[in-house]
């Protein structure tokens, strides 16, 4: 895991949505990021990278950020849905 800084978390926070489905909201909570989806349960974000996040009680979940956090992939045991940052 990497730290990173207040910045760039609050540059990926946001609201993206899915292409059939509901949208993923991003939020910074201190030095973290917290995904929820639409009616879910909020989980913590880990850093791997600057653009590579897992969830920290999720295995086999996490969350890429295309460059510009333009779009995400939400990644799930092999699987990836691509989320579009609603504006």
């Amino acid at each position: 895991t990497i730290a990173l800084a207040p910045a760039r978390l609050d540059a990926l926070a946001g609201a993206y949505r899915f292409e059939r489905g509901p949208r993923i909201v991003i939020t910074r909570e201190g030095d973290a990021l917290v995904a929820q989806v639409d009616g879910q349960r909020a989980y913590q974000l880990v850093a791997e990278s600057e653009t590579r996040f897992w969830f920290r009680v999720l295995a086999g979940h996490s969350i890429v950020f295309e460059p510009g956090a333009t779009a995400l992939h939400y990644e799930r045991d092999g699987s990836s849905a691509r989320a579009v940052r609603d504006r």
